[in-house]
């Protein structure tokens, strides 16, 4: 009897990126630091885990962006405060052209 052996092998090409998370106000020279590095894009915290938009965001994305880095931001949900309530402020809180996607930390 003889057996037949097929290998199939599979190259899959994966694209990385590096980047950052911020929770304290960071200066542009800071982000033109880190794109020098090879970091491509930050992630500003926009909501605390007290239940208030993170004043620093706006700044940070703006100096984020102003170095060519793409942005994202991330809340703190507070479990005292409505869930969509929070949703809502933050939205409301962030201007929309400033990150793509929101991320949630739990």
């Amino acid at each position: 009897m003889k057996i037949l052996l097929l290998a199939c092998i599979t190259i899959i090409q994966v694209q990385s990126e590096l980047g950052v998370d911020i929770s304290t106000l960071q200066p542009a020279s800071a982000f033109e630091c880190m794109k020098s590095q090879g970091f491509s894009f930050a992630i500003p915290r926009a909501f605390h885990s007290y239940g208030s938009i993170d004043t620093n965001a706006v700044p940070n994305l703006n100096n984020a962006r102003s170095v060519g880095m793409k942005t994202d931001i991330y809340m703190f949900p507070c479990r005292g405060k409505n869930a969509s309530a929070q949703v809502d402020e933050l939205i409301k809180g962030i201007p929309e052209n400033l990150y793509d996607t929101i991320w949630v930390d739990v």
